[in-house]
């Protein structure tokens, strides 16, 4: 397995495959609908513009030609640094989360950040133990989107 920063030619490959995330596991994920392509490739493209200027970290995991997931890190409106990772299903439980997000982090504190945080659905254990075992601690709970979640933090 590649780590790489995302680029142009990962656009297209990583849209299907949050479509496919979204119809496979919806439930956790903060999109109210699906999305469209069109959105998609203007929000990875965004993206992309935030890690030029140094306001964002985000990477792909490529196994095999294909992308196995995704992780960013990025200055928020409210001047924090969020992490948000998602993979393929068939990937999920086999460490490649767990490279990408430790692999985002470095990046991350290399660009000088010192805190980061994941906002994780109330009910979505999997995730918040996932991110306890990689450092992070639950600091509050709050309503996203109408739904309850779990602010998890790290200072790196």
């Amino acid at each position: 397995m590649e780590i790489e920063e995302l680029g142009q030619g990962h656009i297209k490959q990583l849209v299907l495959l949050i479509k496919k995330v979204y119809k496979e596991d919806k439930k956790y994920m903060l999109f109210e609908e699906e999305p469209s392509d069109n959105y998609l490739v203007d929000m990875l493209s965004s993206k992309m513009e935030m890690v030029e200027r140094g306001e964002a970290v985000d990477i792909v995991a490529v196994e095999k030609g294909s992308i196995a997931g995704e992780c960013e890190i990025v200055l928020s409106q409210d001047s924090t640094f969020k992490v948000g990772i998602f993979l393929d299903l068939k990937h999920r439980r086999k460490g490649i989360g767990g490279e990408l997000l430790s692999n985002a982090l470095g990046r991350a504190k290399a660009l000088g950040v010192d805190t980061v945080f994941a906002e994780v659905d109330a009910k979505n254990e999997g995730a918040s133990k996932f991110f306890e075992r990689l450092g992070f601690i639950s600091v509050e709970e709050k309503l996203i989107k109408n739904r309850k979640c779990r602010i998890l933090g790290k200072i790196l």
